[in-house]
């Protein structure tokens, strides 16, 4: 099984853009709940999404495939997730913060993240949370980018590349988790 899943993975990584939006939800479907077997396998396998994600028009692909665009984003929150279950250091920063809901917004494509910390464990997907406590918004290259931290979290807020909303403080107490979070996921 781990062979078939690794082949999935690089065929993925090794697509062009067009081909993996006709492909990416039969393969989505394939890994879905084999993301922590497939990290144990592949070990640079977050990175290297959070990098096809970079190397994507995210734009267009979140406005001409929206489902497609949705399977990968749960896909790559899950990775996320395992990153972190793997890290006592950011497990103890997350739990540390509390419960924090947030959501990402783009102003330019149907992009919507949700993103809710708690218990030390993070978790995302696809569509906004109710009741968050920041809302992040912007263009979709500039949310990417401050999910994926290309963007720093401050410097990014102070030069307008987006928007947040909601309790600065909780903000200010999250930026430095997330560059920790960011840091860990691109390996």
């Amino acid at each position: 099984m781990t062979r078939k899943l690794r082949k999935i993975v690089e065929e993925m990584f090794s697509m062009p853009e067009e081909e993996l939006a006709k492909k990416l939800p039969s393969l989505v479907s394939e890994l879905k709940g084999h993301v922590k077997e497939l990290i144990e396998n592949v070990p640079d396998l977050v990175p290297r999404m959070v990098k096809r994600l970079e190397e994507i028009d995210s734009k267009r692909f979140m406005s001409e495939a929206p489902e497609v665009a949705k399977d990968f984003t749960s896909l790559v929150w899950e990775g996320v997730s395992v990153v972190v279950e793997r890290s006592p250091e950011l497990k103890s920063d997350l739990e540390k913060l509390g419960s924090v809901a947030m959501n990402f917004k783009a102003t330019d494509s149907p992009l919507e993240v949700h993103v809710k910390i708690s218990d030390g464990k993070i978790s995302g997907g696809v569509g906004l949370a109710e009741n968050a406590d920041l809302t992040f918004s912007g263009t979709t290259e500039n949310i990417i980018k401050l999910m994926t931290g290309s963007i720093d979290p401050v410097s990014g807020f102070m030069s307008g590349k987006y928007k947040m909303d909601g309790n600065l403080a909780v903000g200010m107490k999250l930026a430095p988790v997330m560059t920790k979070l960011t840091k860990a996921v691109r390996g």
